[in-house]
């Protein structure tokens, strides 16, 4: 098969789009640096679909990527944990994590997915809980929030109509704890009895028991920061899928969405932040919506603090946006009320 120029798959399917990631992980095992040029028919479709495999192939990435800059080092502390996590009892064979990993859930409710998809021509907003992120040099924190007390923040956003949180269990870089993860999850499931505000995990997630630690704990979806896990990103999506959790991939160069989307990703951060060494580029997510299919849901990220850029965001057609420090100022909540009461009445449609 490698020794083929070109080749064509023809699939005979019966599925709906955007739920290609059976599909598109069957394309990204093909160990080949060809490029592959497939047909999807289905009786949802108008006419075949015809698809290319960019030249990112997955051996390609495998066998060169390597993280960068700020995230080398940062990956490297994070492998530490893993070693620990791997030796803990929970990651035993017989461990609630391991045994999340070897059978699929029994169901998987897409809540992020469906919430970020619902209500077009609104924008969503995601809170970002985290007290701490990292700065331009090497194991430098900035302080973003003295957070004594997640169960409140999270009411209070809750209570003024958030639509998403994104949790930070990384002790490291956000000085975050799954304990923050579980008061959250609790407090939500308390004040929200229909669970229509999905809870993300956010971790720098190098190993799929780091997935299943997220789902253990009770969240929705998990992220995956592609600065952080290019490599064995399909098999972290794999394992989101196997456990019942929405997967979300941060990406801040195109060809970091053009990876994701062929592995089968339908959330996609779009980040101004290029985590290699920590600046903020303005104007770096809008452009990369322009390569990204309406189909996959798209949330703005990095450096956004204003109801104008927010609007920037909504006129490119992001389905949400993710705010931190902005909502931990005294006028948050009333920028969370002015991003939701603007609607843009004219969308492009997408498959939900």
């Amino acid at each position: 098969m490698e020794n083929v120029d070109n080749f064509i798959l023809c699939f005979q399917t019966w599925f709906s789009l955007p739920n290609t990631r059976t599909l598109l992980g069957l394309t990204g095992s093909l160990h080949s640096r060809r490029k592959l040029t497939f047909f999807i028919q289905s009786p949802f479709l108008s006419r075949p679909l015809r698809c290319r495999q960019s030249h990112y192939s997955r051996t390609l990435v495998t066998a060169e990527w390597k993280p960068e800059g700020l995230m080398r080092t940062i990956v490297e502390e994070k492998w530490k944990e893993v070693e620990e996590l791997e030796n803990s009892l929970a990651a035993r064979k017989d461990g609630p994590l391991s045994l999340r990993l070897q059978y699929f859930a029994e169901q998987h409710h897409p809540q992020l997915v469906k919430k970020l998809k619902s209500n077009r021509g609104k924008l969503k907003v995601v809170g970002d809980v985290k007290r701490t992120t990292y700065g331009t040099k090497p194991r430098q924190k900035l302080d973003i929030a003295d957070i004594i007390n997640p169960r409140k923040t999270a009411q209070t956003w809750v209570e003024n109509g958030v639509d998403a949180i994104s949790v930070s269990v990384d002790y490291l870089v956000y000085s975050g704890t799954f304990f923050d993860l579980k008061e959250i999850v609790e407090l939500v499931k308390t004040l929200d009895s229909d669970c229509s505000i999905p809870i993300i995990c956010k971790d720098l997630v190098v190993h799929p028991l780091q997935v299943a630690a997220a789902k253990e704990a009770g969240a929705d979806a998990v992220l995956l920061i592609a600065a952080a896990c290019l490599s064995d990103l399909p098999e972290l999506l794999n394992a989101a899928t196997i456990v019942g959790l929405d997967a979300i991939v941060e990406c801040h160069k195109d060809w970091e969405c053009e990876y994701a989307m062929e592995h089968g990703a339908t959330i996609l951060l779009l980040s101004n932040r290029n985590r290699v060494d920590g600046e903020i580029y303005m104007g770096t997510a809008e452009r990369l919506k322009g390569i990204v299919p309406n189909f996959v849901a798209t949330i703005a990220g990095g450096g956004i603090e204003t109801k104008e850029e927010a609007f920037s965001i909504q006129d490119a057609g992001f389905d949400a946006v993710i705010i931190g420090r902005s909502l931990f100022r005294p006028s948050g909540m009333q920028l969370v009320h002015s991003i939701q009461q603007r609607i843009i009445k004219e969308y492009l449609p997408g498959f939900f």
